[in-house]
């Protein structure tokens, strides 16, 4: 009989607690701001002044735009966290369909991907959720700054090795810790959510494997992620 799945664990008071307050409070930066620029916008037009008018308007689109990818980062955190079927693909498969989609999402990067090691290795996952969470990974790469992301596969023992290495900005030791957080980011200020390597670490556990992160100020980041073979 095939083993029963077990169920995801349910996060405590304090856990959603906290949660909620981040959400709460990254969603009502961007309201404040598009608040203070309607009015400021008002305030000008009634003055005449359509110059300055429409920069306070530039703000409160680009402060929209910021919410609207604020709720859709939270959507897919919230649809990722599903239990979905489980389905028999090649570790190269898997990482192709994450590299695809975080290349729709960000078409225009030019970042060059590198492949290697043992891309037939079998897993057997959740492709929708884990690739999405892998998109993450690799999307924070991009805002980072990289140019180029090696992803090595190795397969040793039971398990899959895949090491993501990019050439970005890289994280600062002191922060290693902190980065999967849930809504722990140093690019507040570029609209990032701080949630991507949050439900990549929570995927990856799910599917019994393990996340780590690598990377030092100026030297990119290496993600390392353990995942059971097939």
């Amino acid at each position: 009989m095939p083993a029963a799945r077990t169920s995801p664990p349910i996060p405590n008071d304090l856990e959603l607690g906290e949660f909620v307050r981040g959400l709460a409070h990254d969603i009502a930066n961007p309201l404040n701001a598009m608040a203070m620029n309607a009015e400021l916008t008002r305030v000008l037009l009634d003055r005449g002044d359509s110059a300055a008018a429409r920069d306070a308007l530039d703000r409160l689109l680009a402060d929209t735009a910021r919410c609207g990818r604020l709720v859709q980062s939270f959507q897919h955190f919230g649809a990722a966290l599903q239990d979905g079927s489980r389905e028999h693909l090649s570790a190269g498969m898997l990482l192709q369909s994450a590299i695809s989609q975080m290349q729709d999402e960000l078409p225009d990067t030019g970042i060059e991907f590198v492949v290697s090691g043992a891309s037939d290795t079998p897993l057997d996952v959740d492709a929708a959720t884990l690739s999405r969470a892998l998109a993450g990974v690799l999307r924070n790469a991009a805002e980072a700054g990289a140019t180029t992301i090696e992803i090595r596969i190795a397969a040793e023992r039971g398990n899959v090795h895949i090491d993501i290495a990019d050439n970005g900005s890289g994280i600062e030791a002191r922060w290693h810790k902190r980065v999967t957080e849930a809504f722990f980011t140093t690019r507040r200020a570029q609209g990032a959510s701080g949630l991507g390597l949050t439900l990549a670490q929570e995927i990856v556990r799910r599917h019994g494997g393990t996340l780590r992160v690598d990377g030092a100020e100026a030297h990119g980041t290496t993600i390392s992620v353990e995942l059971p073979r097939a």
